[in-house]
């Protein structure tokens, strides 16, 4: 293998393939990234065996060829190189790759690109179709906030991807919150599908650029998102999400309309005690106002209150506190409705304008905010 290509392309692939090389692993190979030349372009590829992440980059390729080096090592290096081009050469025979960047050269050891494990292609049978980036990136924001971390319910730390004709929901779930994105997305797909797709895998989909449109597939055991240059694999998740819809309640007692940002903005100053004693935040709901507060026994407490237009009886109610920035937080209407039944039952978070979005919120014990 020769190759030249400029530091940008090289620098920048490395930065968008890093993030799913394996920081623990049994197998070596997962810490490398694969280098593939050939044609005009580059490939780098990284995987943890979870998620994989292959993309290409513009170069001038002598000679094609390919190895597998370390890719921590690789991208520490070419940081620290001059904005000049690079030019790397491949001694096959002892599976090291030469690299040489204006006065600077090294030699990095790797391994045969053979050892690299094989990332899922695309077959006939899978079902694929295309959807908007800024379509898909805002159901994932709005429902990845939900998503479970803890690997002993691995099903909730996916997400349900649903897809039938020109609509697509998402929904993730953790046990204490639940949040759920329906979208008519414009053009009729002609599919129809149900898959549970890793929050890690969503995540990182947030960060890839596309120019116009991502190619979803999805096949029986895996996903693979297509945008521009960059493929990001994945892993199905299999199991049994529970049912969106007999979990989120039909009937509210109490309704309260209030502005975005500035039920935002309180809850954020309020959140500096409530994250002392269990993000704990009280909401006392009547009387045209919310007013929020939260107290600790060491630090003392604060209060805020503000304007709502408010349908049924006078609630006293409690929050966690962070789960309500988080939403509020991913949102961009100007208004927002908080559905109630009693103190001790869900809470519901709608957009004002978008029927297609809802959060559900478990409530916490008042009596647990310690105050003593």
């Amino acid at each position: 293998m020769r190759v030249s290509l400029l530091h940008e392309n090289l620098s920048g692939g490395l930065k968008v393939v890093g993030r799913a090389v394996a920081s623990r692993s049994t197998l070596p190979v997962l810490s490398h990234v694969l280098l593939s030349a050939d044609g005009q372009h580059l490939e780098l590829s990284a995987t943890d065996l979870d998620i994989g992440i292959v993309t290409e980059v513009a170069a001038n390729v002598e000679e094609p060829g390919s190895i597998t080096v370390p890719a921590r090592l690789l991208a520490d290096f070419v940081g620290t190189l001059p904005p000049e081009r690079i030019d790397m050469a491949l001694d096959t025979g002892a599976q090291k790759l030469n690299l040489k960047c204006a006065r600077f050269e090294a030699n990095i050891n790797g391994f045969a690109a053979q050892e690299f494990p094989v990332l899922p292609a695309i077959n006939d049978e899978d079902t694929s179709f295309e959807i908007a980036p800024d379509v898909l990136g805002r159901n994932v924001k709005r429902t990845i906030i939900a998503a479970s971390t803890d690997v002993g319910r691995i099903v909730l730390t996916g997400i349900l991807f649903e897809v039938g004709g020109d609509t697509m929901t998402t929904s993730a779930a953790d046990g204490f919150r639940l949040s759920t994105c329906r979208t008519v997305m414009g053009i009729d797909t002609g599919v129809r599908l149900s898959a549970i797709i890793p929050a890690r895998a969503m995540s990182e989909l947030l960060r890839l650029e596309a120019a116009e449109s991502i190619k979803v597939t999805i096949g029986e055991t895996q996903a693979i998102f297509e945008a521009d240059s960059t493929r990001l694999v994945t892993q199905l998740i299999n199991g049994r999400f529970p049912d969106v819809a007999q979990i989120i309640p039909e009937k509210y007692e109490t309704r309260a309309v209030l502005d975005r940002a500035e039920l935002l903005a309180q809850i954020k100053a309020l959140n500096v005690f409530a994250r002392e004693v269990s993000s704990i935040l009280q909401l006392a709901i009547g009387d045209g106002k919310v007013a929020l507060k939260a107290t600790t026994v060491e630090y003392g407490g604060g209060n805020a209150e503000m304007s709502a237009d408010i349908e049924g009886p006078d609630l006293e109610i409690a929050f966690n506190a962070g789960y309500l920035i988080d939403v509020l937080s991913v949102l961009d209407a100007d208004q927002v409705v908080l559905e109630t039944t009693t103190a001790s039952a869900p809470g519901i978070v709608r957009a004002v304008g978008d029927d297609g979005f809802v959060h559900m919120l478990m409530p916490m014990h008042i009596a647990d905010r310690g105050e003593g």
